[in-house]
């Protein structure tokens, strides 16, 4: 029913473009009609040439409606619809899209990118400010450090100097030994300032850094593991009071806790909400944002355009039966499964294969044509498929048939790679012409 109201409806509109032609209401559209309608003049020259008249008749002079109605239109539609505004031809389209190209957002990002290259600059700087700071403090400290060690202020470190800090005692003995002078020294006897600074002072670090509290030994902190377990208390009463005393402490530290907590949020929250950018540059960027955004979305609509065009330049290219009985059917897809595949069928676009079990979809064809032996809308051929092992290109057959509903209905291979499918539809059924053999009589 949905098919029978859209062809009444296309045929209403063939209808009423042949009888716009038709100026002289004669039942037929000629050369003269159709030079004398600017929609047809395709180069824009003023004039309907020649060649833009065997354009849209062939080889006729003159076409009545049953001609214009199966021929003529489709080659006319694109024109009507250029008129209208629903179709763009691919000059114009390659021009918008190139003024679309030209609204790139160069004057937005360009101002953005100078405002932001000026915040790096100075990033960079509060960097390099800072990575200078931080050498510089630990040059003073390993230079503090020298002159704590180089007691007899030499300008030199000295193997007597290094045994009379218990620091580098490491084994506590009470001597800083051979072996431990030389882990520090390594084969030198003595160390000026560029030696220390270059290479000894990173093993002495660590020994600094132990004296001062800041570095524990991983023996120092099993120790301190094993004194925290022996020293829980083994009598109910010490338990009391302890679990007693350490509520109260419990409900100090959870106040103090949340507290801190609380003024670290509060720091966090203050960092973040601080903004990163003035708010000149926050627009500029802001501007730049919204300037892409637009370009993305022209270039968006660009593609769209382009993809409606295709698909209707297909659309005009394809045959869909003398009365366009088979449109309905494209962009449409019916399956079909027997023990091993599941075999699927888009009408003028492909068919395909793939195993019930599970796997990779093979293509057995591609749209070709119409190859009915006797009538020629009785059956299609989709070739150009997926290549066979060590064979040809996969190709399918599609008998067409007459039925209540569009679906296919068996699917075989009777040759290797060489597929054949049946498909019924309402579109393939034609009115039977009745003819009387008996002379019909008065009663």
């Amino acid at each position: 029913k949905q098919q029978e109201e859209e062809r009444a409806k296309e045929e209403q509109e063939r209808f009423e473009y042949f009888k716009l032609i038709d100026s002289n209401m004669d039942g037929k559209i000629d050369i003269s009609e159709l030079q004398a309608r600017q929609t047809f003049d395709q180069n824009k020259d003023g004039v309907v040439s020649e060649e833009e008249i065997k354009f849209l008749l062939g080889d006729l002079t003159e076409a009545d409606w049953t001609q214009f109605s199966s021929e003529i239109f489709n080659r006319m539609k694109p024109f009507f619809m250029l008129e209208k505004g629903l179709f763009q031809p691919p000059s114009e389209q390659k021009e918008e899209a190139e003024k679309e190209e030209s609204t790139e957002p160069s004057h937005a990002e360009a101002a953005e990118s100078v405002a932001l290259e000026a915040y790096r600059l100075v990033e960079e700087a509060e960097r390099a400010k800072q990575q200078e700071e931080e050498r510089a403090k630990e040059e003073q400290e390993r230079f503090e450090y020298f002159k704590l060690i180089d007691s007899n202020m030499d300008g030199k470190i000295d193997i007597s100097e290094l045994q009379a800090r218990q620091t580098f005692d490491q084994n506590k003995d009470g001597v800083v030994s051979e072996e431990e002078i030389k882990f520090l020294l390594g084969d030198l006897t003595e160390a000026d300032w560029t030696q220390f600074s270059s290479e000894i002072f990173n093993r002495m670090k660590p020994f600094f850094m132990l004296e001062k509290g800041l570095f524990q030994p991983p023996s120092e902190q099993k120790e301190e593991a094993e004194k925290e377990e022996s020293t829980e208390p083994s009598h109910a009463e010490e338990w009391g009071d302890e679990d007693e005393e350490e509520r109260n402490d419990d409900e100090e530290d959870e106040g103090e806790g949340e507290k801190e907590e609380g003024e670290n949020t509060e720091l966090e929250h203050e960092e973040e909400d601080k903004p990163k950018y003035d708010p000149a540059t926050q627009q500029l960027i802001d501007d730049a944002d919204k300037a892409r955004a637009e370009y993305e979305n022209a270039e968006r609509a660009v593609r769209d355009v382009e993809r409606e065009l295709k698909h209707l330049q297909d659309s005009l290219e394809k045959d869909y039966g003398p009365e366009d009985d088979f449109s309905a059917l494209d962009g449409e897809c019916f399956e079909y499964s027997d023990r091993e595949y599941t075999y699927k069928l888009c009408p003028f676009d492909q068919v395909s294969q793939k195993p019930r079990a599970g796997g990779i979809e093979t293509k057995l064809g591609t749209w070709s044509g119409w190859v009915g032996p006797d009538v020629k809308y009785t059956a299609m051929l989709y070739d150009h498929g997926q290549s066979c092992w060590n064979g040809p290109q996969r190709s399918t057959y599609v008998e067409v048939l007459c039925g209540l509903d569009s679906v296919v209905t068996s699917a075989s291979e009777p040759n290797r790679c060489e597929y054949r499918l049946t498909f019924t539809t309402p579109a393939a059924c034609r009115p039977q012409e009745t003819h009387s053999t008996m002379p019909h009589d008065e009663l």
